[in-house]
C-alpha cells in the first residue's frame, strides 16, 4: 500500500510540472507565431486552415480520487493535441523565416528549444510511470485469479496439473494414449511393408509373366511334359505369391480400418451408406458438414483383355471386384456373384456385368480396388480355379490417368492365368444421382428384341450402361425395367442424359431425356420410344465426406 501511495504522489507531481510547462510554453508560442495559420497550395489553389486555439482544457485534479485514471487520459490527449500545435506553429515560424529572411532573438530560440526538450523528458517520464502503475494492477488482477482458482476444487487441479504434468498421472489417459500411439505405429509400418510387397511383386510379375506366343520348338516328349511340369509350378508359385500378397493386404487392413480405433467392421462388410444420404434435404438451406461435392470414380467397365493358355474360353466367372475409399473403408461392391450365379464370359465378351457401385466413389485420397475372381469347373467346388486374386491402388497424385493419345488409362490388374483392366474416370466437383426407376407405360414392352439404357454425363467420353440384354425381358415388371446399375457420378455444373434403345429386326430405336444435375430432392422426365411412353426418376445427393463426421451430426446409414 505504500509502495502505491508513492507512485500515485510520483504521478501527482509530474502531472503538476507537465501543466506548468504547458502554460509556459502556450504564452512562449503565442508571442512568435500568431493562433490562426492559413496554407494555399499555389499549383492547386487547395487551403488548409490550421487553429491553434482549440485545445483541451485541463484541470487539477486530486489524484487520490477516483477519477485520477480519466484525469490521465485526458491530459494525454492534451500533449498529443500540443503537439500537433507545436507542429503547425514551428512550421509556420520556419516559412515565415525562409520568405522574409527576417532574424529572431537567440534568447527566444534558446528559450522553445529548452521548454520544448523538457516537455519531452516529462512526456517520456509520465508514460513509463503509467506503465508502472499497469504492470501493478495485472499483477494484483493476476493475484486475486490465482486466489480465486485455489478456492475451486477442479481450478487449484487443472492448474497443478499444467504446471507440473510430469507428477500427476492419469489411468485412462495413459491407457488410451500409449495404445492409441503403439498401434499407429504398427499400422503405419505395415503401410510401408505392404507398399515394398506392392512393388516386389510387380517385379515379380514382369519377370514371371510368360510371353504371348511361346516359340514352338521340336523336342522329345519327354523334354516337352518337363518343360509343361515346370511352367505349371512356376505359375502355381506366382498365384501363390498373389494370395500370400492379398493376405497381406487383409491383415494391413484389419490391423487399421478395422482395429478398435479404425472401427470400420469387418474386412468383407459392405458399406452401408446410402447413394441418397442427402436427397431429403432442402434446395437453399445449409448443408451438414458431412455434405459435399467432391472428387469421385465413374466406373465404366471390367474386362479380361488376356487369358494364359491353361485356361480356355468360355469361362464361367464368380467372386467378387469392389472399390475401398476413405469414406467409411468398406466394400463398395462393383460386381458381386455367388458360384451357381456365375458368369460365362467369351472370348468376343468377356465384360462383367457390373452392379455397382452402391454410391459414388470419393477420390479426394487413394482408393483401393480389390479382385477376387474363381472359374467354376464343374460340380465340385475344389476343383475351381483361381483366376484373380489382386489389389490395385489408384492414387490421383501419382497416377497417369491419360496415355499418348488422350484417352483414359486403364487400371490394370495381373494374375498367372488372366489379365483384366478396370476403366474408370475421374471427375471433380460432382454429386450424385440414382436412377429409381425406368418405367414403359403402355401395353407393349419395347424390349422385345432386347435392349440398352445408358447415360452420358457432360464432359466424358463414355456412356455407362445400366441395363443391356439382347432377348426379350419374359419377366412382368409391370414396364419396369430391371437396371443392374442405378447409381452414377454427375458433375454439378452439367448434367445427366439417360438413353433407352429398344432392339429391332430391322434396327433399333432410341430416345432420351436430359437431367440438369441438382443437388438433392429428384426430378422426374418423360419421352416416346417405339410408340411408348417412357417414366424416368432420378434422386440427387451430396455426397458423404466421412461417414464419422456425419454419424456425429446424428445422422444413420441405410441397414
Amino acid at each position: 500500500m505504500e509502495s502505491r501511495k508513492d507512485q500515485s504522489d510520483e504521478l501527482s507531481t509530474l502531472i503538476q510540472d507537465i501543466i506548468s510547462l504547458e502554460r509556459e510554453r502556450k504564452d512562449l508560442l503565442g508571442s512568435l507565431t500568431p493562433t490562426i495559420s492559413r496554407w494555399e497550395d499555389i499549383l492547386s489553389g487547395t487551403t488548409t486552415w490550421a487553429d491553434n486555439t482549440m485545445s483541451v482544457p485541463v484541470h487539477k485534479k486530486n489524484t487520490d480520487s477516483p477519477q485520477v485514471r480519466d484525469d490521465e487520459k485526458e491530459l494525454v490527449y492534451s500533449i498529443l493535441q500540443d503537439t500537433e500545435d507545436l507542429g503547425h506553429r514551428l512550421l509556420s515560424m520556419s516559412q515565415y523565416l525562409w520568405i522574409s529572411h527576417a532574424r529572431i532573438s537567440l534568447y527566444t530560440a534558446d528559450e522553445l528549444v529548452t521548454t520544448t526538450s523538457r516537455l519531452k523528458k516529462i512526456s517520456k517520464d509520465f508514460y513509463k510511470a503509467t506503465e508502472e502503475a499497469a504492470e501493478e494492477k495485472r499483477k494484483e488482477d493476476k493475484e486475486r485469479d490465482r486466489e480465486m482458482m485455489l478456492t475451486h476444487e477442479f481450478f487449484c487441479l487443472s492448474s497443478s496439473v499444467l504446471a507440473r504434468p510430469n507428477l500427476y498421472k492419469n489411468e485412462l489417459a495413459m491407457m488410451f494414449t500409449v495404445e492409441d500411439e503403439e498401434e499407429y505405429e504398427r499400422v503405419m509400418e505395415a503401410e510401408r511393408e505392404m507398399e515394398r510387397q506392392r512393388e516386389n511383386c510387380k517385379r515379380r510379375r514382369r519377370k514371371k509373366r510368360p510371353p504371348k506366343k511361346p516359340p514352338i520348338v521340336e523336342v522329345e516328349h519327354a523334354a516337352d511334359e518337363q518343360e509343361t511340369k515346370s511352367q505349371t509350378d512356376q505359375l502355381k508359385e506366382w498365384m501363390d505369391d498373389e494370395l500370400e500378397f492379398f493376405a497381406g493386404h487383409r491383415s494391413t487392413w484389419e490391423r487399421s480400418s478395422g482395429s478398435k480405433s479404425g472401427r470400420c467392421g469387418g474386412f468383407e462388410d459392405k458399406t452401408t451408406l446410402s447413394p441418397m444420404q442427402f436427397t431429403h434435404c432442402i434446395p437453399g438451406i445449409i448443408p451438414p458438414r458431412a455434405a459435399v461435392t467432391g472428387s469421385t470414380l465413374q466406373i465404366y467397365s471390367f474386362k479380361i483383355v488376356e487369358l494364359s493358355d491353361d485356361l480356355k474360353w468360355p469361362l464361367r466367372v464368380y467372386g467378387v471386384v469392389a472399390a475401398r475409399d476413405t469414406v467409411d473403408r468398406n466394400r463398395n461392391l462393383l460386381f458381386a456373384r455367388s458360384r451357381i450365379r456365375c458368369q460365362v464370359l467369351t472370348q468376343d465378351d468377356s465384360y462383367l456385368r457390373l452392379t455397382g457401385p452402391s454410391r459414388a466413389i470419393l477420390a479426394v485420397d487413394y482408393v483401393d480396388f480389390e479382385v477376387e475372381l474363381k472359374v467354376r469347373d464343374g460340380d465340385d467346388e475344389l476343383k475351381d480355379t483361381q483366376l484373380m486374386c489382386a489389389v490395385n491402388r489408384y492414387d490421383g497424385n501419382r497416377y497417369d490417368e491419360a496415355d499418348d493419345n488422350g484417352e483414359h488409362r486403364p487400371l490394370p490388374f495381373d494374375s498367372p492365368f488372366c489379365r483384366a483392366e478396370l476403366r474408370f474416370e475421374r471427375l471433380l466437383t460432382t454429386v450424385q444421382a440414382t436412377i429409381l426407376s425406368i418405367r414403359f407405360i403402355g401395353e407393349e414392352f419395347p424390349f422385345k428384341f432386347g435392349g440398352q439404357v445408358a447415360c452420358v454425363i457432360d464432359g466424358t467420353r463414355e456412356k455407362v450402361v445400366l441395363f443391356h440384354s439382347i432377348e426379350e425381358q419374359l419377366v412382368d415388371l409391370d414396364g419396369y425395367v430391371p437396371l443392374s446399375r442405378n447409381v452414377v457420378s454427375v458433375d454439378i455444373r452439367g448434367g445427366l442424359d439417360v438413353v433407352v434403345e429398344a432392339y429391332g429386326r430391322s434396327g433399333s430405336t432410341s430416345g432420351h431425356f436430359y437431367f440438369p444435375s441438382k443437388y438433392c430432392n429428384t426430378s422426374q422426365g418423360r419421352f416416346s420410344v417405339c410408340g411408348s411412353e417412357v417414366e424416368i426418376t432420378v434422386a440427387w445427393s451430396r455426397l458423404v465426406g466421412d461417414k464419422m463426421a456425419m454419424l456425429i451430426e446424428g445422422y444413420s446409414t441405410q441397414v
